[in-house]
């Protein structure tokens, strides 16, 4: 009877803290040179470049008794991480905004939730490559203007990419995932998929394919032009887009 009780109480008092109203608190960084983001978690995730202001800030909106359990920290002098300390449940939507000046090298998310850049995206000048790495079940809407845009992805995520990779787009798919960069202009498109991930994918010299298993490459290439490469290894398929 003892046990059942304190499990009702447990139960209570969780679902109180469920209740709770979001707050939107400003997080201290122990640094503000990083270049790389890394995200883990149920957490809906709005990145902001900002420009002409070079300090960069973290926002985290979620319930009050949530709150401490949210980890933002500087890893490795130049990696912004943000990651739950251990395992609870909560109703409301757990956001996480984040403003960074250029360039952003690299982001990663793993988990459940979303990720949006703002109406005007991330630019990268110069040679500067960025990598996006997707696992779990995560859905992404990325704005971009950068030279070289470098996609893994895992899981079964859904990633919308548009603006431009100036010179270089490569995707490396593996899982479910559904990746649509036919919005993201390139010159020169790289894709291996493989499980039962769909890519959709155009270029405007040249594109490299390749599907393993029972992947799916939709491509654009302009009219009289053909991929240098396309390779199917399994009962995958290959089709320019309509």
């Amino acid at each position: 009877m003892r046990a059942i009780l304190l499990l009702a109480f447990v139960c209570t008092f969780a679902a109180v803290h469920s209740d709770e109203a979001p707050v939107r608190q400003n997080r201290p960084l122990s640094s503000t040179n990083f270049d790389k983001i890394t995200i883990d978690g149920n957490f809906d995730v709005f990145l902001t470049q900002t420009n002409g202001q070079p300090t960069p800030s973290v926002e985290i909106e979620a319930p009050p008794s949530v709150q401490p359990k949210i980890i933002v920290e500087i890893r490795d002098g130049s990696t912004l991480s943000v990651h739950t300390d251990g395992q609870f449940q909560t109703n409301s939507k757990i956001n996480v905004y984040i403003k960074f000046p250029s360039p952003l090298r690299r982001y990663a998310v793993t988990g459940t939730g979303k990720t949006v850049t703002d109406a005007a995206g991330i630019s990268n000048s110069g040679n500067d490559v960025l990598s996006v790495n997707i696992g779990g079940s995560v859905s992404l809407e990325m704005k971009l203007d950068v030279f070289q845009l470098d996609i893994e992805a895992s899981g079964t995520a859904s990633a919308q990419f548009n603006g431009q990779a100036r010179e270089l787009l490569n995707i490396h798919s593996n899982g479910v995932n559904k990746i649509d960069t036919v919005n993201l202009q390139t010159k020169k498109a790289k894709v291996s998929v493989s499980g039962l991930s769909e890519v959709r994918v155009a270029a405007s010299e040249d594109a490299d394919l390749e599907t393993l298993g029972i992947g799916t490459i939709y491509y654009r290439l302009p009219a009289g032009k053909h991929p240098s490469r396309m390779s199917s290894i399994g009962i995958g398929k290959i089709a320019p887009l309509p």
